[in-house]
């Protein structure tokens, strides 16, 4: 992701018969102008399935495990996650396996949300994500105003 603007925004989709999703005209332009042409899947936090780059991969590889002093805990978990871990190509019409244990681990059944955080995709049952937004709506409230103000302070200063 290196020089580029990010992963953004939320894109419903279907998973078709063979359990691929279609994945977003914006997002496979975002990941052309990146270089990407391979996705590397992993299971995440909140029942989500999470999509990196190859530039996102490589940093998230530089700090895993980094996570604590613990380093049999480190162990274990890179043990977890990379086992757990897949990557795929999306074939030329945008189409993208998503494999049965992740989607198992997240849910999903036919009906997904892809959504950008910034520097990573994730993919979620819809529904999932639906209850996500409705538990974190109130601490979005909170946190946003200040996130904001900073930034227009910033921009009045320059």
């Amino acid at each position: 992701m290196t020089g580029s603007i990010g992963y953004f925004g939320a894109y419903d989709v279907k998973l078709d018969e063979k359990f691929r999703v279609v994945m977003p005209s914006r997002i496979r332009e975002a990941a052309r102008a990146n270089g990407t042409d391979t996705w590397y899947m992993a299971p995440g936090d909140n029942h989500s399935i999470l999509l990196f780059d190859r530039d996102g991969w490589v940093a998230l590889r530089q700090n895993a495990g980094q996570t604590g002093e613990d380093h049999a805990q480190a162990l274990a978990f890179r043990r977890m996650f990379f086992s757990l871990a897949e990557d795929a190509r999306p074939d030329p019409q945008g189409r993208m396996p998503l494999p049965q244990h992740l989607r198992e681990h997240a849910g999903i059944q036919k009906e997904a949300v892809v959504i950008g955080v910034d520097d990573h995709l994730e993919v979620w049952d819809k529904a999932a994500w639906e209850a996500f937004k409705k538990r974190n709506t109130s601490l979005y409230e909170e946190l946003a105003p200040p996130l904001f103000a900073n930034r227009a302070t910033a921009s009045a200063t320059n």
